[in-house]
């Protein structure tokens, strides 16, 4: 069940960590004009603001369960961390009526098993629900089988997409290997963060440092002492595949045989001598090929939802969260274990 939760919310999440939504060219704008029962709009299409409460709860109780109770007002980057949580529920659910949105575009709908098992999973959470909670969001049955039918349907979009994306991946383009490496750097950071690059004599003294570390393992020095006596990286043995380090030391990585050294290679920030300890890591090769995958699934998704979302206007409700920490985080939690329960069913 962890596992059918954590796609539904990825689903939003591939998007949102790939789209701001004010950088993506969309008309967006942050409003008290309205109705005081509407979270936003996205081209008119409203998210109403009780659910817009009830997911805020439903993130709230996640929190507190881990972080206790008094823990909204704690700064978070430039804002605290209730102010970040009811920013990002507004835009996650922006989101979803959009990729809702587009579903209806592309004529996918749901089957009638599929809305009797929404109906059914909408009865069961909003019977979990006291008066009170009922009361303190402004929740109806009906909002909570739109929630629903939204997930729902996104999914059924987003699995659509990922269905058509037909890519072979070779062993080489998702080779995993482990090197080990000495990094002497040619920069140092000023006082507020920033790196420097260091002097002309500097750099030659960092050349001549990596040339005398170049010696010593040529004549047979155990790499791990040299990379202690020399590295200005704490870490000299890494494991990666491609596109994760930068571009030189990538290349000159993935050119090694088995157990051999490379010449000195100058990156961005400074110098490396890099061992291939293991050209080739068979598991981790076949996990990556997968994880290739899904990376192009998901971009097949975003090429097709990033455009429509860039025809959308979105309207956000400026008073949503003025009262964010009002025991909604004693409201039941369970909103997408249930549903997740009653679509495995």
């Amino acid at each position: 069940m962890k596992n059918k939760i954590k796609k539904i919310i990825n689903i939003i999440l591939i998007v949102m960590l790939a789209i701001n939504l004010v950088g993506c060219n969309g008309k967006v704008f942050l409003t008290t004009g309205l109705d005081s029962d509407q979270l936003l709009k996205v081209s008119g299409n409203v998210v109403p603001m009780s659910v817009g409460k009830l997911v805020l709860a439903t993130e709230m109780n996640r929190y507190t369960k881990d972080l206790g109770e008094d823990i909204w007002d704690t700064q978070y980057e430039d804002t605290t961390l209730g102010e970040y949580l009811v920013d990002n529920v507004s835009r996650q659910l922006a989101e979803l009526k959009a990729i809702s949105m587009l579903a209806k575009d592309k004529n996918i709908s749901l089957t009638s098993a599929e809305g009797e098992k929404i109906d059914a999973a909408a009865e069961a959470y909003y019977k979990t629900l006291s008066h009170e909670d009922i009361e303190k969001l402004g929740i109806t049955q009906s909002d909570i089988r739109e929630l629903y039918r939204e997930f729902m349907i996104s999914e059924k979009l987003y699995q659509m997409v990922c269905d058509s994306v037909s890519v072979e991946i070779s062993d080489e383009e998702a080779r995993v290997i482990k090197v080990q490496y000495i990094f002497v750097k040619t920069y140092y950071p000023n006082e507020e963060g920033n790196m420097v690059e260091y002097t002309s004599d500097g750099k030659v003294a960092a050349k001549n440092r990596i040339i005398e570390a170049q010696g010593k393992l040529n004549a047979g020095n155990d790499f791990a002492m040299v990379a202690e006596e020399y590295s200005d990286d704490a870490v000299y043995e890494y494991e990666f595949g491609r596109g994760i380090m930068e571009e030189a030391f990538e290349e000159a990585a993935f050119s090694l045989e088995q157990n051999e050294l490379s010449d000195i290679v100058y990156a961005d920030n400074g110098y490396y001598l890099i061992k291939c300890v293991n050209y080739y890591d068979q598991l981790k090769t076949e996990e990556n090929k997968k994880q290739l995958l899904m990376k192009y699934k998901n971009q097949a998704f975003l090429d097709i939802y990033e455009p429509y979302l860039k025809a959308q206007s979105l309207e956000f409700n400026d008073n949503f969260g003025e009262n964010y920490a009002d025991d909604l985080s004693q409201i039941n939690g369970n909103l997408y274990e249930i549903y997740s329960e009653f679509m495995e069913e």
